[in-house]
This record gives C-alpha cells, sequence and structure tokens, in this order.
C-alpha cells in the first residue's frame, strides 16, 4: 500500500498517493461545515512540492471511478456483510438502500455538472470536469504536512468534496493524483 506522497511511475502518468489512513484525512474541520472545508492529506517533502508545481493546482476529477468504488464497496458488503476492515468497519453499513441513495446522490451531481464547465484530458481522451482546489502549507510555515484542500464558496467545490466525503473510507479507499500535465492532475479513488 502506497504511503502518503509516494510518487510512482505508471503508464498513465506519474501518481502521487494521498494518505490511506484513518486519522491523516477526512473530516479534517477547519472552520465552518467539514463538506465545504475537507481536506486530503498529501504529505511531507520538497519531491512533492516539485511535483505539484503551484499552490494552486488544476484539478479535474474521475467520477467514473468513484462509482466504480462505490459498486465495490456494495459487493463487498453484501457478499461478507461488512467491508474488510477489521479497524474502521464501514458505519452505517453499506446496505442496499444506502448504495441506491449514494449512487443516486452520486448521479445527480455528475449530471449538474454544466456541460459548458472546463474540463481536464485523462487517459484514453476521457474529459473529467475540472472542480477549484489548492495545496495548503505548499513551501510554508507553520507546518510541513501538505493537503489538497477545495473550495470554502462555490457549489461545484463543495457539493464535489461532500460527495467524496461521503464515499471514501478511511483505511479502505486510496486517493491519488494523476498527473495530466505540469501542475494539472486527476483525482481518483481506488481500493487499498
Amino acid at each position: 500500500m502506497p504511503s502518503a506522497g509516494t510518487i510512482e511511475t505508471t503508464p498513465s502518468g506519474r501518481r502521487l498517493y494521498l494518505s490511506p489512513t484513518a486519522n491523516s484525512y477526512t473530516n479534517r474541520k477547519i472552520h465552518g461545515p467539514p463538506a465545504l472545508n475537507n481536506e486530503h492529506y498529501i504529505g511531507t517533502g520538497a519531491a512533492i512540492s516539485t511535483f505539484l508545481t503551484t499552490a494552486n493546482p488544476i484539478l479535474a476529477i474521475n467520477w467514473d471511478s468513484f462509482k466504480q468504488h462505490l459498486q465495490f464497496l456494495y459487493l463487498e458488503y453484501i457478499t461478507n456483510g461488512n467491508i474488510c476492515n477489521p479497524t474502521t468497519g464501514y458505519s452505517p453499513s453499506l446496505d442496499h438502500a444506502v448504495w441506491i441513495t449514494a449512487m443516486a446522490n452520486l448521479d445527480a451531481h455528475v449530471a449538474g455538472i454544466p456541460t459548458t464547465a472546463p474540463t481536464l484530458t485523462g487517459p484514453g481522451g476521457v474529459q473529467h470536469p475540472i472542480v477549484h482546489c489548492w495545496i495548503r502549507n505548499f513551501n510554508s510555515t507553520p507546518g510541513p504536512d501538505i493537503h489538497l484542500c477545495f473550495s470554502r464558496s462555490g457549489a461545484p467545490a463543495a457539493a464535489s468534496n461532500a460527495i467524496i466525503r461521503d464515499i471514501i473510507l478511511p483505511g479502505i479507499s486510496q486517493l491519488s493524483l494523476l498527473e495530466l500535465n505540469p501542475g494539472q492532475f486527476l483525482l481518483e479513488v481506488k481500493i487499498v
């Protein structure tokens, strides 16, 4: 399992892994509602700063990876009765009703993204919508940890962040940034 800040070279491009640990990301409340202020921990180090190149990266989201992830979590639940994670489990249980609701919310969010929204081109030529984000503590103090932060204002970023927060599970979900071009990244999720 890649640790936070690990950079790997893949056939699609370089990939930076965000923290998969239970207490390193999700529901980090700076001020205001968590849905608007969530931060996802990336890691620490000069290599990350070189990889990111800017405190205000251009970020698109691969929503298909989140749909596939949600499907996997549901299938894991109905097969085993829970998610195979002895530390965190899954609460509430991802039963059929919860899965249907979560998938409907995700589909509605993606369908509501304007066709005129700017996009980034991912692997296979797929267009992914851009959301506003920035990097906290990028090349600065008060601390060395680097966090991916969504906008605290503006419906697209806030809603995207809320959807992501509701799907990812600490210790189960592995978020990563695939570099499409310098300073341009695709946020994806997979099982740890």
